[in-house]
């Protein structure tokens, strides 16, 4: 999106693509590309969405967004992006939270073994966080592997 609406930036996209971007003086590796100052956006929220979130804005921000490399940092962008949701009530789901054996009934020896707790900091790739934040109106995307 942003290559389309900055000349400036889709250029330096085509540069890096044809090799004419040189590397930066200590590259941290092969493939390392210095990014001009003016690139980098201090609050990136702001930049794609705007200053406000409201439930009526759906349409806008449902043509808009931000790719992350990692899940946590896609958790912290959404829960920025909530916490700037106004007026709406924010409701949590939680995931189920038992141990159980291989025939699908619980196991009261694994439950000893391995704490709830424990099982509750865990956020594998693949599945969704243990304590999910929702507000409406806000987006959700909602993947699943086959």
């Amino acid at each position: 999106m942003r290559a389309i609406t900055d000349p400036d930036f889709s250029k330096w996209l085509l540069d890096i693509g044809d090799g004419i971007i040189p590397s930066p003086p200590t590259p941290k590796n092969q493939f390392s590309v210095g990014v001009p100052i003016s690139f980098i956006s201090n609050d990136i929220i702001t930049d794609i969405f705007g200053n406000s979130f409201t439930c009526t804005d759906v349409e806008n921000f449902s043509k808009r967004s931000i790719l992350c490399p990692r899940n946590e940092d896609v958790r912290l962008i959404n829960e920025h992006v909530l916490i700037n949701l106004k007026n709406v009530e924010q409701m949590s789901f939680y995931a189920i939270d038992s141990v159980k054996n291989d025939d699908g009934a619980e196991d009261h020896d694994l439950q000893v073994n391995i704490p709830v707790e424990f099982l509750n900091t865990l956020n594998p790739s693949g599945l969704p966080p243990y304590k999910l934040n929702l507000k409406i109106g806000c987006i959700v995307m909602l993947l699943r592997n086959l």
